[in-house]
């Protein structure tokens, strides 16, 4: 460690060049984060990272790792790299938001004509010298076509480039890049997208290797060969050459937050988890008359927890809205994802419950106002529990009970199931972001939705166990 600590220190590099100067002032980096920015340059630059020897940046979610690896590609640009590959999970979604957000924080160099940023699937053919000799930016899914079509911008369009510095970042490292998949026979395979990728990078003269992840586990604990299928074949396991961790902001919400301080009585904490029962689990994964009726959404004690959590939802953004009504701030849009199951089936009966809900919350408006009354009485009382404990303006239930009443009369609550990468497609803003359409979103999905890294205003999160 104290070896490791010294080489860090011996080695110069420069921090004050073009693109990281501006970029420390514009994000106005800790000093920590800029500490793990320039420690990650150093290694890469002292090691010989590959494919199955990289670097690793180890984040926790939503902790700042895009952010930090934006950082390091400022600074390699800064130390004569020239060209940066950010491969992306295998989504259109994804690949979309990662090129939004690069060209949203390169813009001032795209401008001025230092840097081009190009989805790898829409690079033109006929790029010249003058746009060739700039900083090169190429964003990649980790899917077949899009390395190929790199391989071939790199080897045959455009050979030049393969003589140049390159950095590799392979974003969510732990979803296509581990060197074998498990399939439905339970046999393990060579994954073809970590050959595409080491055969890109055997190939350039001059290629560095950065795996971003908030989940290593499985990269750390390979073993060191495996026979596939009883063969000769022998896997070669990843493993990082070296590891930097993303420091934590201050304020970072995560799974300590809600599966350990939740325990602590004293702590906000504790009000924000809930669990769901594995009866209600069963009810939600397909229709069943003879378990649940939907016109019981409203009152039956198997979906309580699903109940709760929707109302709590409703009341919850309104309170929101309240409250930067009162501060004179533009209201804020909310979203609200029921992601328990992956099964396409169970999507299209969870809809039905939330929009059934949804239709009778209006029902009773008029037909039933005491029991809407004791719902978002309930919800009121919940959330003002935790309100309690921090400096926070609590306006009155009546004030509550107005705003949800006009959410429910001026419908501003949408219900969206997402199915596939079409339908996420679809719903995506300029950003790459989940388009948020009314003031509350419900999304209902599976595995779709882990591959979008939101960033989404949620007010009520339920955790599955």
């Amino acid at each position: 460690m104290e070896k490791e600590k010294n080489i860090l220190q011996a080695t110069t590099i420069n921090t004050e060049g073009l693109f990281y100067s501006e970029f420390k002032e514009k994000n106005n980096y800790s000093s920590d984060t800029k500490q793990c920015i320039e420690n990650t340059l150093i290694h890469l630059m002292k090691n010989d990272t590959t494919v199955s020897r990289p670097g690793m940046l180890l984040g926790k979610i939503q902790s700042g790792k895009t952010r930090t690896f934006i950082g390091i590609t400022a600074l390699a640009f800064d130390n004569d790299y020239d060209i940066t590959i950010v491969l992306t999970k295998g989504t259109r979604a994804l690949a979309q938001q990662t090129f939004e957000r690069l060209k949203k924080e390169f813009e001032d160099f795209k401008d001025d004509d230092v840097l081009q940023i190009f989805d790898i699937m829409t690079l033109p053919d006929n790029l010249i010298d003058y746009e060739l000799e700039q900083k090169l930016i190429f964003v990649v899914k980790k899917e077949a076509n899009n390395l190929r079509r790199l391989q071939k911008a790199l080897f045959e369009t455009y050979p030049d480039l393969a003589n140049k510095k390159v950095l590799i970042i392979d974003d969510e490292a732990d979803f296509a890049s581990i060197g074998f998949s498990k399939t439905q026979k339970e046999i393990y395979e060579i994954n073809v997208i970590a050959g595409l990728i080491d055969n890109i990078r055997k190939e350039l003269s001059s290629a560095d290797f950065l795996q971003v992840t908030a989940t290593p586990y499985s990269l750390y604990l390979q073993p060191e060969d495996l026979k596939i299928d009883g063969t000769t074949k022998t896997f070669q396991p990843i493993k990082p050459a070296f590891t930097e961790l993303v420091p934590v902001p201050d304020a970072y919400i995560g799974g300590e937050y809600y599966f350990e301080e939740s325990e602590e009585h004293d702590s906000i904490a504790s009000h924000i988890y809930e669990p769901i029962s594995s009866n209600e689990l069963l009810i939600l994964k397909k229709a069943d008359g003879r378990r649940f009726k939907l016109e019981d959404v409203l009152t039956s004690n198997k979906i309580s927890s699903l109940r709760h959590s929707i109302i709590n939802f409703i009341v919850g953004g309104s309170i929101r809205r309240i409250q930067d009504k009162k501060k004179g701030v533009r209201q804020k849009k909310y979203s609200f994802i029921v992601h328990t199951e992956q099964a396409k089936a169970a999507h299209e009966w969870q809809e039905m419950i939330v929009s059934e809900m949804k239709d009778q919350l209006k029902q009773i408006l008029d037909q039933n106002p005491i029991l809407l009354n004791e719902l978002i009485q309930e919800s009121y009382e919940d959330l003002t529990r935790s309100l309690s404990l921090i400096e926070s303006y609590i306006p009155s239930f009546e004030e509550v009970k107005d705003e949800v009443l006009a959410a429910l009369k001026k419908d501003y609550l949408m219900i969206t199931k997402v199915n596939s990468e079409k339908d996420i497609t679809q719903l995506l803003d300029d950003s790459g972001q989940l388009k948020l359409r009314a003031p509350l979103n419900i999304f209902i999905g599976g595995q779709i939705l882990d591959s979008l890294d939101t960033l989404i205003y949620q007010t009520c999160l339920v955790h599955v166990l």
